[in-house]
């Protein structure tokens, strides 16, 4: 795995992120973030991918709470979109 830091990352992340190999990125020495390139999005460990959509869904709820919008909102509209998908 490569090492950037942040300031390089910065400068370079478009070639970080259509590169082949996952690059940690550093600030003031201490890892901070890790880039994975998607060109092979098998190649993104099990574990990673578990926390990332852990943090994504925890996030997005709170979100959706702090609109107002219950569980119950987001089921009937998916219900909904099927719906009209299958009407297609």
């Amino acid at each position: 795995m490569k090492t950037a830091s942040v300031r390089d990352a910065r400068s370079q992340f478009s070639e970080m992120i259509h590169g082949k190999e996952a690059v940690l990125v550093t600030s003031h020495g201490k890892a901070a973030a890790v880039v994975y390139p998607l060109s092979d999005p098998d190649a993104v460990p099990m574990e990673v991918r578990k926390d990332v959509f852990f943090a994504f869904s925890q996030k997005l709820a709170r979100s959706l709470k702090a609109r107002g919008v219950s569980e119950e909102d987001v089921l009937r509209g998916f219900a909904e979109f099927k719906k009209r998908r299958r009407g297609r």
